[in-house]
């Protein structure tokens, strides 16, 4: 079995198709809201969920087929293994709720057509403290994109506010068209970061004089 026909629904026997409605969504985010679940969460799931819903055919019917060929979908479209799991787990997350486990996903493995994020998770934490206490906020918001997106150094100038927005970053034709998820806290806190620079559009984090940030300068953030 190769590592994509792993991430199939599992198939001891074939699950029954069922419809997807948005009312059912609706039920499903009321219940995550009264288990305190964040606006956050919530934001990213009822995002996602009605995403799936505008994929699915006309009869809105969650089968093998048409839940497989979403996530398919996801795999060309998004550029990292977090940014598909994050879709992946909203649906899990429904699934759950209306009692249909048998369609679970399992989660992407990063190593499956992506490359391993650069920094470990002791690494991310120490620099996140640094760029805290030298009061650096470009450095912290650069490496929260680097570890909580698995974007490139190189395309960090293509996080621009229009970008921060629509929640996606495209990275152009260079990468097959793909785009990068910004998990909705993430998304909020380049929001913030946007208003508190005065920048309404373009390249949100930039170098001397506005300039996009390019490579060189991002590995200096990296190695002060």
């Amino acid at each position: 079995m190769d590592a994509h026909s792993a991430l199939l629904p599992q198939e001891t026997f074939r699950p029954q198709p069922f419809t997807f409605t948005l009312e059912s969504v609706d039920a499903f985010l009321a219940a995550l809201k009264l288990k305190g679940r964040s606006p956050n969460t919530l934001s990213t799931y009822e995002q996602e969920l009605r995403k799936l819903y505008r994929f699915l055919p006309e009869d809105k019917q969650i089968s093998v087929e048409s839940v497989s060929q979403w996530r398919e979908s996801l795999i060309q479209n998004y550029a990292s293994p977090g940014s598909v799991n994050l879709c992946l787990n909203a649906f899990n997350s429904y699934l759950k709720f209306v009692g249909r486990r048998e369609f679970y996903f399992t989660l992407l493995p990063k190593s499956v057509e992506y490359s391993e994020p650069e920094l470990t998770r002791e690494e991310y934490l120490r620099l996140l403290r640094a760029a805290v206490g030298a009061n650096d906020e470009r450095s912290y918001m650069v490496i929260k994109l680097l570890c909580l997106t698995g974007i490139r150094m190189d395309d960090i100038p293509k996080v621009t506010v229009e970008a921060v927005e629509a929640g996606e970053i495209p990275l152009g034709e260079i990468r097959g068209g793909r785009v990068i998820r910004l998990p909705e806290s993430l998304r909020q806190e380049l929001r913030q970061y946007a208003q508190r620079k005065g920048c309404l559009t373009g390249p949100l984090i930039t170098g001397r004089g506005g300039a996009a940030l390019t490579r060189t300068p991002v590995n200096v953030l990296l190695h002060k």
